[in-house]
């Protein structure tokens, strides 16, 4: 995203410089410019953005330039990236069906939504690349996340029972009815729509079947609209289908099912964004892959980088 200054008398007007920055660089920056001594000891994150200010041709004396975020997110494992000019890595601390290398390396000049990963094409730029990530984490004395022996696999994935109660039997999630309607939810999306939602299960009795989701704009989900539903018949296994027309970014699906009589069986679901060609965006397929499931989930030490502040781990409650 762009860094816009505007300091009339010193920042020259219209200037567009070519630098990639950070937060990290305001503080050194600030102290510079307002003529602030460097405490004695003091170690900066950053550099100072003074001479790109006043010259827009300047260049920066940083070799290169690094995210640490070993916490992860709702939808993206835990890693550290690198930029070098208009290189990128991203070294993932645990992969899985959406995320299955552990290198992902990025020419931003001509990629910049990062939609080609070149790790295969380029092995010796990521040899390179991940050298820089290895000393970053050595200098900063970053923690990072290790394996945890006392980790269960999690069957459903990430998927929450409501109103049921859902189990990994063999090789597909069963979900049987506690109440009036039971459903299953998860806020481990992603993706801008239109997106599609693709289910294969079956049932005895049938019933509808019905997809509810909720914007990263929207707090709540709305009182109506936002639903996509289909019948499913009673027997053998069947794919169902449901468009989620929305544009905006997915934040939380919701999935009901009809198993308020008789269990719903679910072989695997997949999100899909509609497009040419269709992209699949996330597989869910039961039983997780064990080989998946031992690189997937770690645990973490506390983070002692200051990128990383004093951020704790916390639960989202998901409805």
């Amino acid at each position: 995203m762009p860094l816009i200054v505007r300091w009339p008398g010193q920042v020259p007007a219209g200037a567009v410089p070519s630098e990639i920055v950070s937060s990290i660089d305001f503080y050194p920056t600030l102290l510079e410019v307002l003529k602030i001594p460097q405490k004695e000891n003091m170690q900066f994150d950053g550099i100072s953005l003074a001479a790109v200010l006043n010259d827009p041709s300047a260049r920066l004396d940083r070799e290169a330039m690094f995210n640490f975020f070993p916490h992860g997110g709702p939808s993206k494992p835990p890693g550290v990236t690198v930029r070098q000019g208009n290189w990128k890595l991203i070294r993932w601390f645990e992969t899985g069906p959406d995320y299955p290398s552990l290198h992902e390396l990025y020419d931003l000049e001509s990629d910049l939504g990062e939609t080609t990963n070149l790790a295969q094409q380029h092995p010796e730029r990521v040899k390179e690349l991940d050298a820089l990530i290895d000393r970053f984490l050595k200098d900063t004395g970053a923690a990072v996340p290790r394996p945890n022996p006392r980790f269960k696999i999690d069957p459903v994935q990430g998927w929450i029972p409501k109103s049921c109660d859902a189990i990994v039997a063999g090789d597909v999630l069963r979900v049987t009815g506690a109440g009036r309607r039971p459903f299953q939810a998860t806020t481990r999306v992603q993706g801008t729509g239109p997106l599609e939602l693709r289910v294969r299960l079956r049932s005895a009795a049938g019933g509808e079947v019905l997809a509810q989701w909720r914007r990263s704009d929207q707090e709540t989900f709305p009182a109506s609209g936002q639903t996509a539903a289909t019948m499913l018949q009673g027997g053998d296994w069947q794919d169902a289908r449901l468009r989620l027309h929305e544009k905006g970014e997915l934040a939380h699906l919701r999935l009901y099912l009809p198993a308020q009589e008789t269990p719903v069986e679910v072989d695997w679901i997949e999100l899909w964004r509609i497009g040419e060609p269709p992209t699949r965006l996330r597989q869910w397929d039961f039983p997780v892959p064990q080989h998946d499931a031992e690189l997937r989930h770690r645990v973490l030490r506390s983070c002692s980088l200051p990128l990383c502040g004093s951020r704790r781990f916390r639960s989202t409650a998901i409805s």
